[in-house]
């Protein structure tokens, strides 16, 4: 019987950019290390899946998802941060999980041909 599969939620993260206007995915990077721990989200380097939702016109953001748990605690986080980075967030549809665990496999193929998420590698 395979494991029951987490609640995601994607969250529509503010990107910084450089003076060239490219994604600063490194500092990205460090953000979500900081607020949601290492190996406890993904992220993509578009909106592949879905369009950017309409509450994140005039900013520039990237999708990043994690486990319910995890996205609260990087809401709360958010919500006291001098500068909130956390424009959106919704709940990750079954499609949508699998067009993630379809990336979560280009960024980590294995020998199982599976998609594992950077947090059930982690945790075994």
């Amino acid at each position: 019987m395979a494991p029951e599969e987490l609640p995601l939620r994607c969250l529509s993260v503010c990107v910084r950019q450089s003076s060239d206007s490219e994604i600063d995915l490194l500092e990205l990077a460090h953000y979500l290390n900081d607020v949601a721990g290492k190996r406890e989200w993904i992220s993509a380097s578009d909106w592949l899946f879905t369009d950017a939702p309409a509450a994140t016109s005039g900013h520039v953001t990237l999708p990043v998802v994690t486990t319910d748990d995890t996205a609260v605690r990087v809401i709360v986080s958010d919500l006291g941060a001098v500068e909130q980075r956390i424009i959106y967030d919704h709940a990750v549809t079954g499609a949508e999980a699998r067009r993630w665990r379809w990336l979560a496999f280009q960024n980590n193929p294995n020998s199982q041909g599976k998609g594992f998420f950077p947090w059930e590698i982690a945790r075994g």
